[in-house]
């Protein structure tokens, strides 16, 4: 009995030594694991007419230590993450609009598609050169990968191996606004009509956006307005399709406080509409 008890205070002593040194080293604590940062559904925002408007690709490897030699992640296109992810979403969400397959013509795929993660580190990136010309900004256009193979033989997060990376067209002045729509009255015994709004301008163009109009509807695509922007902060407004509105002059866009100063005519009325990025910066101005 005594030689168990001096043989279990040995081995207690032993393991609160190692808790306590901090240059022990129990070694790898767990294997090595591949994954795609920001899968399966990722959506990227690219501007209109940027340069190195590149899609980038994060892959990470998982462990409680950095690798000590270079690890090579092949990626391939997989046309399947696609159909898959389209159907997969679809059953979620009824609303859910599906994705199509990005143009050849849109981005540039190398002959050597790898994802390198250099020793000591835990996380590679790949870059794949896109171009927006000619894309729809009213379609969805999505490009699948998928990790195909590595160097060193690590597992893959099986949830985590494919990507489906969604386009996003934006431009300076596009994103979510708030503000207020006001219908100006004809005379003065007659009380504005003032609505609270809040909105996403959507990017057509590098200078371009689009939104509803006044009261109408958000997916109301004919009761649309396209507002252009100029250099020197002035706003042209004009209408989507056959939407009936009128530029009535002297709307403008601040750059420093992200706010528009809209004033046009819409059925009859007299609109004087201000919308402010909800991302802005506080200023005294807003």
């Amino acid at each position: 009995m005594t030689t168990k008890i001096k043989f279990l205070s040995a081995t207690c002593s032993l393991f609160l030594f190692a808790a306590c040194n901090g240059n022990v080293d129990f070694g790898e604590q767990y294997k090595k694991t591949l994954f795609i940062v920001n899968g399966p559904n990722y959506v990227g925002d690219h501007f209109f007419e940027a340069t190195n408007n590149n899609i980038v690709i994060s892959v990470y490897c998982a462990s409680s230590e950095p690798i000590k030699k270079d690890v090579k992640v092949r990626l391939m296109i997989d046309p399947y993450v696609l159909d898959s992810l389209n159907s997969l979403n679809t059953a979620i969400n009824s609303e859910y609009i599906a994705r199509l397959m990005l143009p050849e013509t849109n981005y540039t795929w190398s002959e050597s598609p790898y994802v390198t993660i250099k020793a000591g580190t835990q996380y590679g990136t790949f870059d794949i050169p896109f171009d927006e010309k000619g894309l729809d900004p009213d379609k969805y256009y999505a490009l699948p990968l998928c990790l195909s193979a590595n160097s060193a033989g690590y597992e893959v997060n099986q949830q985590l191996k494919v990507i489906l990376y969604e386009i996003r067209l934006v431009n300076d002045f596009s994103g979510e606004f708030a503000g207020s729509s006001v219908e100006v009255p004809a005379s003065e015994d007659i009380r504005p009509v003032v609505r609270t709004i809040q909105t996403n301008l959507k990017a057509m163009s590098k200078t371009s956006v689009r939104l509803p109009i006044h009261d109408a509807e958000a997916d109301d695509m004919n009761n649309q307005m396209i507002l252009t922007i100029s250099d020197n902060g002035s706003v042209s407004i004009s209408p989507w399709k056959n939407a009936v509105v009128n530029d009535l002059g002297g709307s403008k866009y601040n750059r420093l406080t992200m706010q528009f100063e809209l004033n046009y005519s819409y059925k009859g009325k007299v609109i004087s509409e201000t919308l402010t990025n909800i991302l802005a910066p506080k200023t005294d101005d807003n």
